[in-house]
């Protein structure tokens, strides 16, 4: 399912040291899937993360 683990571990690294450089990216949660799996298996996961980013803003649906 998704990416081998060297991938994924590539991709945790480049995605921490993002979130080192620019405060307005964050991680929400991970999944172990592709972009296309995440929007179609796991909607509930994106709307959480939504509701998140929207609350941590102060912004209203």
């Amino acid at each position: 399912m998704g990416n081998t683990e060297e991938q994924v571990s590539k991709m945790r690294t480049s995605v921490e040291s993002l979130t080192k450089r620019h405060q307005n990216i964050s991680i929400f949660r991970t999944l172990p899937c592709t972009h296309l799996e995440i929007l179609s298996e796991h909607p509930v996961t994106i709307i959480a993360a939504i509701d998140n980013l929207l609350a941590s803003n102060s912004l209203e649906r």
